[in-house]
C-alpha cells in the first residue's frame, strides 16, 4: 500500500460486504452459493479490518506529530 491509504477500497469493500449480508439474509441461495458468499464476506471483513488498523496507526502518527509540534512551539 505504500504511504498512501486507498480509502476508496474500504468504501467499495464495505458496500460489497453490505450487499452480501443482505443477500444472505433475504435470499434463498443454495448451500454452495451461500458458502461462497460467506467466504467472500469473511475475506472482505478481514481486508477492512486491516485497512482500518492502518488508518488508525496513521491517525495516531499524525496526532503524535501535532503534539510534538505543539511541544516545540511552547
Amino acid at each position: 500500500m505504500g504511504n498512501e491509504l486507498d480509502v476508496s477500497n474500504l468504501d467499495k469493500s464495505l458496500q460489497e460486504l453490505e450487499k452480501i449480508i443482505n443477500e444472505l439474509e433475504s435470499s434463498d441461495l443454495g448451500f454452495g452459493e451461500t458458502l461462497a458468499r460467506f467466504e467472500r464476506g469473511a475475506t472482505l471483513y478481514q481486508d477492512c479490518q486491516k485497512l482500518l488498523h492502518l488508518v488508525e496507526k496513521k491517525i495516531k502518527l499524525i496526532g503524535d506529530k501535532l503534539e510534538e509540534r505543539d511541544f516545540i512551539e511552547e
